[in-house]
């Protein structure tokens, strides 16, 4: 018996319908299969619309996403209207698509970069700003809708998420998908009878069917295919006020003229002293500077007054021998340029210090508030159970991840803490180059991989792949994204 079906609307009012829907803004996908036929009234049909009846217009509605096939030209357009604001943001494919023949679609929608995409068989045909910003009431989805006669549209395998699926081409496979924490609604299309088509979702958005649309036959079979979306999480990077911070080479230079000030006013009091002079010049040429690594790592879960510390520790071991020259160099200084110098050097250190806390405070967080996203990338990736009440989270799919062996998850906090942090920085610091995210979030996604336990086939990390730990910005906000799929 052909279990393989699909549902074909060609008749005015064929359509199916749910009530009562009301999705919360933020990222969006609708994919499937449709065919449209090669020939008929130059109309359009629905795949799908999302919206709400207008009190006062009997009969007409808002519609706030909606995806459709236009019979004049065979392309699918694919809107998102925000209401409050009167605008709509439209995209059109460039495929003629009226050739009786079953083609994927992917639409979706980037809540925190405002981008729309559009896929026909994989290929991306369209890219622009969209905003799905819904009406905050129940709305009404409906499919396969026309108020008259159109070209005859075939449905196969609809899909509704709230999460941004597809970034970049893709190979469509016609089998159905598995069930995830982002699936809002999902129809196979596969009853063949009735007047009912059955949603797969936790949800159960059952279309009702009216005006008899046919069940004919389809392309997609069962069988759970390629990613699954088990676990996704977008953290918000604090707000980043801290001016641009040069170390060493700033601080150290600051540094080296106190010293070329001193070895002036020693060379009055010491003229002959050829073996210290050198020794002078030696510093104020950085031989002695002290290497400090401004995007070293704190470990998180600590106050800020112990991370100002820990910074301090760090760099109070980096001037061992630093000072042990520069003591030298100046032993026969009078005491009172000396004791300057090392006031100098205090001060430095310790600004140096507060600027390095106020860099990584942001992705370590601290311990009496939030965890920062680095450190909160660790919890989520190795399903720590206080992960949800330690980082503020925005868009949640699934729950946290244990993607390691259970022996290892020190190990991969400790690694991915340190990565993210130094990542972090340096994209701050380059004022969000988009040349420097890709370049860390390579390096971050290969350290993560690294990590994952092969008995659990996840889709390997990949900078924008299915599975992913990467930077992304959106409206000059900086977040740190974390998706976790399975093959």
């Amino acid at each position: 018996m052909n279990d393989i079906y699909a549902l074909e609307f060609q008749l005015a009012n064929q359509r199916g319908f749910v009530s009562g829907v009301r999705l919360a803004p933020g990222s969006i996908t609708l994919d499937g299969w449709i065919r449209f036929a090669s020939a008929g009234p130059p109309q359009h049909r629905l795949i799908l619309a999302y919206g709400h009846p207008i009190t006062e217009m009997p009969g007409w509605y808002y519609i706030t996403l909606y995806a459709q096939v236009m019979g004049a030209n065979g392309h699918l357009m694919v809107g998102a209207w925000n209401e409050p604001a009167g605008l709509g943001y439209e995209l059109a494919s460039t495929t003629d698509l009226r050739d009786d023949t079953w083609h994927h679609f992917a639409w979706t929608i980037d809540h925190y970069t405002n981008t729309g995409r559009l896929f026909i068989d994989g290929i991306k045909e369209a890219e622009g700003t969209q905003i799905f910003y819904p009406h905050p009431e129940d709305h009404e989805i409906y499919v396969g809708w026309r108020g008259r006669l159109t070209p005859a549209l075939a449905l196969d395998d609809l899909r509704l998420s709230r999460v941004a699926r597809y970034h970049e081409n893709f190979t469509p496979q016609p089998l159905q998908w598995g069930i995830d924490g982002a699936v809002e609604a999902y129809w196979h299309l596969d009853e063949g009878v009735g007047d009912v088509a059955y949603d797969a979702s936790p949800y159960a958005r059952h279309l009702v069917l009216e005006a008899a649309p046919s069940w004919i036959s389809g392309i997609v079979g069962k069988g759970v295919i390629i990613m699954p979306i088990i676990s996704h999480v977008r953290i918000k990077v604090p707000y980043y006020a801290a001016a641009p911070l040069r170390i060493p080479e700033k601080w150290a230079e600051n540094l080296k003229n106190e010293a070329e000030w001193l070895s002036e006013k020693r060379q009055l009091v010491i003229p002959d002293e050829t073996a210290y002079q050198d020794r002078i010049s030696e510093v104020s040429h950085g031989a002695y500077a002290p290497y400090v690594n401004p995007t070293f790592w704190t470990r998180a879960g600590l106050s800020l007054k112990n991370i100002k510390n820990r910074h301090l520790d760090k760099i109070r071991k980096s001037f061992k021998k630093w000072s042990r020259g520069l003591s030298h160099a100046f032993a026969t200084v009078e005491g009172v340029f000396g004791k300057r110098f090392k006031e100098a050097v205090d001060l430095r250190r310790d600004l140096y210090s507060e600027g390095a806390a106020e860099r990584t405070l942001p992705f370590v967080g601290t311990k009496f508030e939030l965890l920062g996203p680095a450190a909160g990338a660790g919890y989520w990736l190795t399903n720590d159970p206080k992960t949800l009440k330690v980082i503020e989270a925005g868009e949640v799919v699934g729950s946290p991840y244990r993607i390691c062996v259970h022996l290892k998850k020190a190990a991969l906090k400790a690694a991915l803490t340190e990565r993210l942090v130094q990542a972090g920085v340096l994209i701050l610091e380059s004022g969000l180059d988009v040349s420097i995210i890709a370049e860390q979030n390579g390096a971050s996604n290969e350290i993560v991989q690294g990590y994952v336990d092969p008995a659990l086939s996840l889709v390997p990390f990949t900078t924008g792949g299915a599975s992913h730990v990467d930077f992304v910005v959106s409206d000059g906000q900086l977040y740190l994204d974390i998706q976790v799929a399975t093959m």
